[in-house]
């Protein structure tokens, strides 16, 4: 059996061709809706340019430009920037660490979408993060985190699931450690194994605001689900729209 335990976890495990099979019936519809909604209520003008960071393949990134909108996206995964120009050859697309990237300009708007921020072990690093995004924004852009609720998380948490896709079984356990959500996945397929692992700090509403605001992003609104309603203790996601100083 292969352990992929050294190194960041979301590097080999992004990049693994399991990553897209566990995770191949993300909504293309839903992400499109969520995006229409979004842009809509913040006034979004069209000659706005926008950058999807940590695109992954490119499922709101597509829903972007959908819309009439010129967006680049940007992933640490090779792989993921693979599958997202062969889907849409016509987006731009980079691949980029979003604690130290420099695309070389600024964007309107800069979107970090679906989880994809909390993935690292030290606090620090995930000011980072939102240091870049505040170094690539225009004075007055938006930023939009969309995160977990992380109380919901824990309230919800499954501690176990099994999962069969294209013939690949996926054993999946579930634990809080460390003020972290860790997830085992243990691939199997016919007669290989591996294990990876998914690991998401549990950040509060009050935790990433002061990080955005040490970085220089006024937090303005924060919705609670992707109908925009307001946040609240109950809600599944946490989405903080910020504005650079």
């Amino acid at each position: 059996m292969s352990i992929n335990s050294s190194g960041d976890w979301f590097a080999q495990w992004f990049d693994s061709r399991y990553y897209h099979i566990l995770y191949c019936n993300r909504n293309d519809q839903e992400a499109l809706a969520f995006i229409r909604k979004l842009l809509n209520h913040l006034e979004v003008s069209e000659d706005v340019q926008i950058l999807d960071l940590a695109c992954g393949s490119g499922r709101h990134t597509r829903s972007v430009t959908a819309l009439g909108y010129q967006v680049t996206g940007m992933d640490l995964s090779e792989e993921s920037i693979a599958m997202a120009r062969q889907q849409s050859p016509g987006i731009q697309y980079e691949v980029g660490d979003m604690r130290s990237f420099d695309l070389g300009r600024r964007f309107g708007m800069v979107m970090n979408l679906f989880t994809s921020f909390g993935y690292f072990d030290d606090v620090a690093e995930n000011a980072k993060a939102l240091g870049c995004v505040a170094r690539h924004l225009f004075k007055d852009g938006i930023f939009v985190l969309d995160y977990f609720n992380a109380t919901q998380v824990v309230s919800n948490l499954i501690p176990k699931e099994y999962i069969v896709r294209e013939g690949v079984e996926f054993h999946i356990r579930r634990e809080v450690r460390n003020r972290h959500i860790c997830k085992r996945i243990e691939v199997v397929d016919g007669n290989h194994r591996e294990v990876h692992e998914e690991k998401v700090q549990l950040f509060s509403r009050e935790d990433v605001e002061a990080m955005m605001i040490q970085a220089g992003l006024q937090p303005k609104e924060c919705f609670g689900d992707y109908e925009l309603n307001a946040f609240n203790q109950n809600s599944p996601r946490m989405i903080i729209v910020a504005e650079k100083n």
